[in-house]
């Protein structure tokens, strides 16, 4: 989705945990999701417009979903009243510290 937000609209990323679960959230002040399309763009091949001329085949979302949801966690995006779509990913923070240690792991020489 960030290849359809305006030139120039901010782009923002965070992340909080807690609870033995992490919360990383990607927003923009774009103009948000098509009405109705808040889960349906985490379908394969859903770009968001039927025939459009913008690069993509509509996996990148879907993929995201996949991974995330393999590793216990979830996503999900809803358009905010004033413009702009929040995209949410929830993951638990065992996995998130298994990772780091494991991604360490492999980078000691």
């Amino acid at each position: 989705m960030l290849l359809i937000i305006p030139t120039g609209s901010m782009i923002s990323v965070s992340a909080t945990a807690g609870n033995n679960e992490m919360t990383i959230v990607i927003e923009d002040n774009g103009p948000g999701l098509p009405l109705g399309q808040e889960t349906k763009v985490f379908d394969k091949f859903s770009r968001g417009e039927i025939e459009s001329n913008k690069p993509g085949v509509g996996l990148g979302l879907a993929l995201c979903k996949t991974i995330v949801e393999a590793h216990g966690g979830k996503i999900f995006a809803e358009n905010r009243v004033n413009g702009g779509a929040p995209f949410y990913c929830d993951a638990a923070t065992w996995y998130c510290s298994y990772t780091r240690r494991a991604v360490m792991k492999q980078l000691e020489f």
